[in-house]
């Protein structure tokens, strides 16, 4: 029985091939891997192979699979390359070649070999366009040139060929890096990528996960083929070794489609996925870094250390935890998978929303529990908890009109700054008398408060918690605050905790209460909580700091760097929306470079279009222009579904949807992670697209009328304005980096002042 090497480059073929094709290749991997002697197979060498190792084998009559052979003393290996037509597999196969890489300890793939003129023409092009950059040094940006890279230090010491050292040092800009990277040995390509992102040589070894040093040496000492199986296994971008019985292989294929990236795993990532860690575990990155990945593995891997484990995977909101064990299952249906929540917490994975959960924990204290929790976040009263406010803001509206507070400034009788004190100062930190709210901090709330607005803002409080108690309403926030306190009643008096993981993506949208109670969901003890979180995508939460809440991440928290959904033209426009402007993470530690919220190296391994902007004079040729967007690219030959149209509210899209149906063109506003119908474009809020990515996105009605929500921003203290602005801004930044393939983006009149200067090159249409 044969093991197949299966790259990230083979899995990137199959997303250019039609239906009908992807649909043989199961049956292809399962046939290849039982017996690859198969006569149907028809695996066959090639005459002037650049590589007599190089095969081809029939996937359909029309298409052929590109591999290599290779034996080693213990088994036969095929390192699959790609599928293409019959010809151009071929003609592909004939100019391949691997090879090891004694520096890195890696096989390398060689796609091609350069003619001398195309040498001759490449030294050439790099010469002309070096000389460009050193007559006008202001635009070179050589990011390894900046570091101290030299070619013979690339060569010697990092393991990337003379070509692309050469290659590398010439470019002027990091994109200009970048491009080549497309075409270079994986391996060589991901090095060369760390180490423009700054990382040092030893460190992008350590992240790429390649061999030490003893570990080389002994590659030293085996044959050819052995090295080249060896190298194969050591290369970052190999995602799967399958040796094991067909029907595993079939399965693991059946399943492959383009949405189902957690099969591939970045070395930096599966560090994560694996990592042991003494306490709690904060890991930061942009949109698009796989976070979500890598907690969902990670939640697999703990489960398979231990299966009596009771494992907590948590999110914001309900909807992307639907989606989360969505991906779970995906990932491996033999997890034992809670989405719903008995009497008691089974062994395996629970995945809920953390409100969700806070109204569990709730229903299920016994009354002793539920008077304690009471006590401590309300004081006096009572309130059996049973129902959820529905409109919190007309609630606060209510309490100022009943109190009054003439006293108190204009600029604080908003429910929106109301609610933030609420939950970040008077929920955050337990207090239930007046006198408590007069003497506590404050940290990140902006606008000071002076002791007589302090005492007319509480009787506004208890005005809005006396109503709550006559209707038996809580406020999700309430909620997360009581259920906090149940927890650590039940913890101090029995000595029991819920789980004994909790790993929490989107941390940065958790507020105050949210934090508490996952503080009181498990013990202080090794891999308690793993905390997934990007401060640059907070569209709900507030500013905090975790160790107010007995969560330590010092020393232990880092950032991702590396972009894997969009293109580094998507994600540049995106990232400058973010342009100076500061954001706060969780915990910020500026002695150590790893844990800071900064977006210095931040770059994405793909290139694309650059992205475009629409101007419309009115709301009718705004329409018009995104109808004309649509079409074009269902022409082009994307699938429907794969498109999106994001936009700030649901009433924009209806008077989109509405317009563009009448136009033939079918669309659906989609309100959670459903798969969307086939043949239909998806409609959907910037809050609603959130944890989800697309081929095409087009960013609609983006104007200063719309984004930031004037509406939101109006009667609000100046403090509290600016961080709603940043709110906003997130919210914008998210709608952008959805994008993994192309981004247009369309407004109005004027653009919202959120938006990058916009490009004169952009502008028409």
């Amino acid at each position: 029985m044969a093991t197949l090497v299966l790259t990230k480059a083979w899995n990137d073929s199959l997303k250019a091939l039609d239906n009908t094709v992807k649909r043989r290749v199961s049956d292809f991997i399962a046939k290849i891997t039982e017996d690859a002697e198969r006569p149907g197979l028809n695996i066959k060498s090639l005459e002037n192979a650049r590589d007599p190792r190089a095969r081809t084998a029939r996937v359909t009559d029309d298409y052929r699979a590109v591999m290599f052979e290779l034996e080693s003393t213990s088994d036969t290996f095929y390192h699959l390359v790609g599928i293409w037509p019959h010809d151009e597999g071929n003609r592909r196969a004939t100019t391949m070649r691997m090879k090891f890489n004694p520096v890195m300890g890696t096989t390398d793939l060689e796609l091609d070999e350069p003619s001398e003129a195309d040498r001759k023409r490449e030294e050439a092009e790099r010469a002309a366009a070096y000389q460009r950059g050193l007559a006008d040094a202001a635009q070179r940006d050589n990011p390894l040139e900046n570091y101290g890279f030299t070619v013979d230090i690339l060569i010697e010491d990092a393991g990337i060929d003379q070509r692309w050292a050469e290659a590398a040092l010439d470019a002027t800009d990091q994109n200009a890096i970048l491009s080549l990277i497309d075409n270079m040995p994986e391996a060589q390509g991901l090095m060369l990528l760390e180490l423009a992102s700054g990382r040092s040589i030893q460190e992008a070894r350590e992240v790429l996960d390649l061999p030490d040093s003893e570990a080389l040496e002994a590659l030293e000492g085996l044959d050819e083929e052995d090295q080249l199986v060896a190298g194969s296994r050591n290369v970052p971008s190999v995602f799967s070794f399958l040796g094991e019985t067909p029907e595993e292989v079939k399965r693991a294929y059946d399943e492959l489609t383009m949405e189902e990236w957690q099969i591939f795993l970045h070395p930096e990532q599966r560090r994560y996925v694996d990592l042991h860690a003494n306490g709690s575990y904060r890991l930061s990155g942009g949109a698009g870094t796989g976070k979500t990945v890598i907690l969902v593995h990670r939640a697999r891997k703990l489960w398979e250390d231990n299966p009596q484990a009771k494992i907590l995977l948590t999110t914001f909101t309900r909807v992307l935890s639907e989606a989360l064990g969505a991906n779970l299952i995906k990932l491996d249906s033999n997890v034992p998978t809670a989405s719903k929540l008995e009497a008691v917490v089974p062994a395996g994975v629970s995945v809920q929303g953390i409100d969700q959960l806070a109204r569990w924990v709730l229903q299920h204290a016994r009354r002793v529990e539920k008077q304690y929790a009471h006590q401590q976040v309300f004081g006096n009263g009572s309130n059996d908890m049973s129902q959820v406010v529905q409109n919190v803001a007309r609630r606060w509206e209510e309490a100022l009109v009943q109190v009054g507070a003439l006293d108190l400034a204009q600029q604080y009788k908003h429910p929106e700054f109301l609610e933030q004190e609420y939950v970040s100062v008077i929920l955050g930190n337990g207090v239930t008398t007046a006198k408590q709210y007069a003497r506590v901090a404050r940290p990140g709330r902006g606008s000071r408060l002076h002791r007589k607005s302090r005492v007319e803002i509480w009787k506004i409080v208890e005005e809005f918690r006396a109503e709550n108690s006559t209707r038996n309403e809580v406020t999700f926030p309430e909620m997360a605050a009581l259920a906090a306190a149940v927890l650590k009643y039940r913890a101090e008096n029995s000595g029991h905790y819920l789980f004994d993981h909790v790993l929490v993506d989107e941390a940065q949208d958790f507020h105050a209460g949210h934090w508490r109670l996952l503080r009181a969901l498990v013990p202080q003890q090794a891999n308690d909580l793993f905390i997934a979180e990007d401060s640059h995508q907070r569209i709900y939460g507030q500013k905090l700091t975790l160790k107010d809440y007995d969560i330590s991440i010092v020393g232990r928290s880092r950032r991702l760097k590396v972009n894997y959904r969009t293109t580094q033209q998507n994600l540049e426009y995106a990232l400058a929306m973010l342009d100076g402007h500061s954001w706060q993470a969780l915990e910020e530690n500026p002695d150590d470079p790893g844990e800071l919220s900064e977006m210095a190296g931040y770059i994405s391994l793909r290139g694309g279009p650059e992205p475009r902007v629409l101007r419309a004079a009115d709301p009718q040729e705004e329409r018009q222009l995104a109808f004309e967007q649509l079409r074009q690219w269902i022409e082009d030959g994307v699938q429907p579904e794969n498109i999106a149209v994001l936009a700030r509210t649901r009433q924009q899209l209806r008077s989109l949807g509405n317009a563009i149906e009448n136009e033939g063109l079918q669309l659906k506003e989609l309100q959670s992670e459903e798969h969307p119908p086939a043949g239909y474009i998806q409609l959907r809020t910037m809050h609603r697209a959130k944890g989800l990515e697309f081929e095409r996105v087009l960013l609609y009605d983006v104007s200063d009328e719309v984004i930031p929500s004037s509406q939101q921003l109006q009667h609000m203290p100046e403090t509290e304005r600016e961080d709603a602005r940043q709110r906003e801004r997130s919210l914008l930044y998210v709608a952008a980096s959805r994008a993994r393939d192309e981004l247009v983006v369309l407004w109005r009149g004027e653009p919202s002042e959120l938006l990058p200067a916009v490009r004169s090159s952009q502008a028409a249409h």
